[in-house]
């Protein structure tokens, strides 16, 4: 048989037919798999060998196929002593002594498929399932990449002045800011602040919308080149008053000193603001306020309970040889009032008063002095040879509140410090002094001036009370008087 052929050198007995059929049936316990490995392969070729030398069947051309590989097996044995040195001895490479057919493995029958070579079924819906993510990720990555290769894609509004670069350009501001801005009917991307908009040569229609604030709408003429600047201011109304009429209170909106009650305000930024009443000697109270355009709102402060006195004495003292001396019978004055003689104790209400002392022979010693409530507070008036004299001031017949002009100051004529600074305290009656930094009017002068603030100046008294006050170095303090100066339109 073909077997034998290429057996070479083995002999392979055929067990007679008889005595096969004479072999009692063997019992055959539980199945069992062995290992799929290529020593499997080759004990099924023999079997399927084997079947074969039974049946007697010889396959057309295989006594030629079998001499062929005989003759390249000998041409290779011949080739290789080592190899057949082993064959002779019956063993293989690895040292086993029973490898049967290994020679006979490699021809016949083509081997049936193994079961390890079949793919199972999810392994396919694997790579399915990988190849569609990968798709996916690179259609991401290609739409991810594609605007910053084209570039942003422009507002038609700014289109219409690309072709020809003969555009204009429009700069958009609003108080208060974040409106949403429509030129032509196009809304644009950015809210105000909007700077560099790129329009056409021409009339164009600017919108703004604030939402539940209001709206505005604005016309612009753009001409080729130039930029224009959009600046509207939405505006609203709000009244504030007292909860006690006849009690001054002041009113600060957003942290800002916008006057004293009653007040109004008729160009106020819509939305939400904070505002607090407060005034001389009282907690101050809080409360929110929301501003529309078109709507006046009306605000009511509390003006509580009233402050106790403040509780002051007013001594003065004379520098000697041995030291200051206690002054007695110095006449004393109070925010223009004669009140007594040193010393003095009295009481007075919560705020800013001057407080003037006279001493034959020497310059009035005038101070500011702000009275807390429920308090006890000391001045010592003290006269020397090196007493200074005061700030002295000459008031205006009045203030016009149309056409206002500045107050103006100068320091004592022997006043040597040139670096004196002056500042001017102003108040409505019964209200905070606000306080204004003065300007020198020559840096050779010692003349400043100031304007008034106007927010002091709307009040309901008609009238408003400053004071001057100049600091030095160490710490030197000049005071003038308080002025009542009555106030026209």
């Amino acid at each position: 048989m073909a077997i034998a052929a290429l057996a070479g050198e083995h002999e392979v007995e055929i067990p007679p037919a008889a005595a096969l059929d004479e072999e009692e049936p063997a019992e055959y316990g539980p199945l069992e798999l062995d290992p799929i490995e290529p020593a499997g392969k080759e004990a099924a070729a023999r079997d399927a060998d084997a079947a074969l030398e039974a049946s007697g069947f010889e396959a057309p051309g295989a006594g030629k196929v079998a001499e062929d590989a005989a003759s390249a097996i000998d041409e290779e044995a011949g080739s290789n002593p080592e190899h057949t040195a082993d064959s002779e001895d019956g063993t293989d490479s690895e040292g086993s002594a029973d490898a049967p057919g290994r020679g006979r493995a490699e021809v016949g029958l083509p081997l049936p498929p193994s079961f390890a070579e079949r793919r199972p079924w999810y392994e396919w819906i694997a790579l399915w399932g990988g190849g569609a993510l990968a798709i996916i990720a690179l259609a991401l990555l290609v739409r991810a990449i594609m605007p910053g290769i084209l570039g942003t894609q422009r507002a038609p509004v700014q289109q219409s002045a690309m072709p020809l670069g003969t555009g204009g350009n429009l700069d958009l501001f609003s108080d208060p800011p974040g409106a949403a801005v429509k030129i032509d009917g196009v809304p644009i991307p950015t809210r105000t602040p909007a700077t560099d908009v790129a329009v056409s040569p021409g009339t164009h229609r600017v919108d703004m919308d604030w939402g539940v604030y209001g709206a505005r709408r604005d016309t612009v003429q753009v001409l080729s080149g130039g930029r224009v600047t959009l600046r509207p201011r939405l505006l609203g109304s709000v009244g504030f008053r007292s909860s006690d009429p006849s009690r001054i209170l002041d009113v600060y909106v957003d942290g800002a000193y916008v006057g004293s009650t009653p007040v109004a305000l008729d160009s106020i930024v819509v939305g939400r603001h904070l505002v607090r009443f407060g005034g001389p000697g009282l907690s101050s109270t809080a409360q929110e306020v929301e501003v529309l355009q078109g709507t006046r709102v009306e605000l009511i402060g509390n003006a509580g309970a009233l402050p106790d006195k403040g509780h002051v004495t007013v001594r003065s003292a004379l520098l000697s040889d041995t030291g200051f001396e206690s002054g007695r019978g110095d006449p004393i004055w109070v925010d223009g009032e004669m009140r007594g003689v040193t010393p003095l104790a009295l009481d007075l209400k919560p705020g800013a008063h001057g407080v003037r002392v006279l001493r034959r022979g020497f310059p009035p010693q005038i101070t500011v002095l702000e009275v807390k409530p429920g308090g006890d507070q000391f001045i010592t008036a003290e006269f020397s040879s090196r007493s200074e004299d005061p700030l002295r001031f000459t008031p205006p017949s009045k203030i016009s509140i149309s056409n206002p002009v500045p107050v103006t100051i100068s320091l004592p004529e022997g006043e040597w410090d040139d670096s004196m600074i002056l500042w001017v305290y102003a108040a409505p009656p019964g209200g905070s002094f606000q306080a204004r930094r003065m300007t020198r009017l020559d840096p050779s002068s010692k003349l400043f001036a100031a304007l008034i603030p106007p927010e002091v100046l709307r009040n309901g008294g008609r009238q408003v009370r400053i004071y001057f006050k100049a600091v030095g170095a160490a710490g030197r303090e000049l005071y003038s008087e308080i002025y009542t100066i009555p106030i026209s339109n």
